[in-house]
């Protein structure tokens, strides 16, 4: 196929010092943009000195954010550069641009970005459609794999907790989950149900000033046990549902009496 230039806003592109446009064509519904890097001068990734001398040069080719429903492929053209640092164990070291894309992946940061939050609202199989659709390649692996070489963030410190259970598999084996109720962020899964695993929790994550759970007997000895100065709250959600199902049996209890109430027609009430 022959290409077919195309004028390519600039602006569309990474905005990163010393990467040129050098050209934009359209080949078999794929955008391609050639960007060269021009710094003067790169750092060593081991021993963070600046470098002038250029070894070699090559190319990348990530795919970028789809332009509509097009793709868009970036082929950026760097260079290897010789290590100034006789001490640094690496010679020679590749250049590399972290705002672009990271070493060794085959989609721009942007583009990670955008297939990570695909990948943790829809999951694996919808996201690959979803992706499609925008006009990006993305297996269900890809995306499953994104969300598990995602870092966990490190958890905040708690002072209003809740704890409830959660299932491994639903009837037969619980575990029990840890939330921060001021964040509305899930702190922990705790792998049982038992009092001395909240409590050794409890014990090595002070602080806590509220915790909010069920009415297990279970949660309250270990909330006592790890968290002694901490206030035991019924949550809202029990509170409710034990109201329901009090206000059901009241009913339920009285059905024949309820029965043979008159209720008031609209003559009556008229």
């Amino acid at each position: 196929m022959n290409p077919t230039k195309l004028p390519f806003p600039r602006d569309l592109l990474p905005d990163v010092p010393g990467l040129v446009l050098e050209d934009a064509h359209y080949v078999d519904h794929e955008m391609i943009v050639v960007l060269k890097s021009t710094a003067p001068a790169v750092v060593c990734p081991l021993c963070r000195t600046p470098s002038t001398r250029i070894h070699s040069r090559y190319r990348r080719a990530p795919t970028d954010l789809p332009w509509g429903s097009h793709m868009v492929r970036l082929v950026l053209c760097v260079r290897k550069f010789f290590c100034e640092t006789a001490s640094c164990l690496r010679r020679i070291f590749t250049e590399r641009l972290p705002q672009v894309v990271a070493p060794y992946s085959r989609t721009t940061e942007r583009l990670t970005i955008l297939l990570r939050a695909i990948a943790f609202a829809v999951g694996g199989e919808a996201g690959a459609r979803l992706a499609k659709r925008i006009g990006v390649r993305a297996s269900p692996a890809t995306l499953i794999s994104l969300i598990r070489r995602t870092p966990l963030q490190e958890p905040l410190r708690a002072r209003i907790l809740g704890v409830d259970d959660w299932a491994h598999r639903k009837g037969r084996s619980y575990g029990t989950a840890l939330v921060d109720l001021e964040r509305h962020r899930l702190i922990e899964l705790l792998p049982d149900r038992t009092s001395e695993t909240l409590s050794r929790w409890l014990r090595a994550n002070p602080g806590i000033e509220v915790i909010s759970r069920d009415r297990s007997e279970t949660y309250a000895t270990g909330a006592r046990q790890g968290a002694p100065e901490a206030t035991q709250v019924a949550d809202r959600w029990h509170l409710l549902h034990n109201w329901r199902e009090a206000v059901e049996r009241v009913f339920d209890r009285h059905r024949g009496r309820i029965k043979q109430l008159i209720l008031p027609t609209q003559e009556l009430i008229d």
